[in-house]
């Protein structure tokens, strides 16, 4: 299997005009809307990379969005923007819409155990996602109060 593919490049396009979409339905300033794909590019990346390798489902989740976030809180921190504006769209590529979908129909048709193989899935990726946020979000805490001890140590 190769690694480097025109699918891959394919769908590190779509992530990129899928990110700018999902900013522009969330009426993010124009100045945010490449950055807004370029994160979508890097949290797709990064997810193919961890599929690629056979990683566990939740450690794809969470390492992609764990990119995609850091990305987010590097571009917010520089432009002094609300970093929401970017991690909205950075997460679009990862979000199981598919898994949630199966599940239903699953549901519906009565096919119990793959309803349940879905339902898992997308509890996985639900988690990663949750858990990338989370840790990218304490990590950028927690230097930021350092920087901030530091300059009021120095006054």
């Amino acid at each position: 299997m190769e690694f480097f593919t025109y699918e891959l490049l394919i769908r590190l396009i779509a992530s990129f005009f899928c990110s700018i979409a999902f900013a522009v339905l969330f009426k993010s300033a124009t100045r945010h809307l490449i950055p807004a794909g370029l994160s979508g590019v890097v949290t797709y990346f990064v997810y193919h990379l961890g599929l690629y390798f056979e990683f566990p489902l939740f450690a794809v989740a969470f390492l992609s969005t764990f990119a995609g976030a850091s990305f987010a809180e590097l571009y917010a921190r520089m432009r002094k923007t609300p970093v929401t504006v970017i991690l909205s769209a950075a997460i679009i590529p990862t979000v199981p819409g598919g898994d949630i979908y199966y599940t239903m129909q699953n549901v519906l048709l009565g096919n119990g155990n793959l309803a349940i193989k879905y339902l898992w899935q997308t509890m996985s990726i639900a988690l990663g996602i949750a858990g990338g946020i989370v840790v990218v979000a304490i990590i950028f805490k927690i230097i930021s109060d350092t920087i901030a001890k530091k300059k009021t140590s120095k006054t």
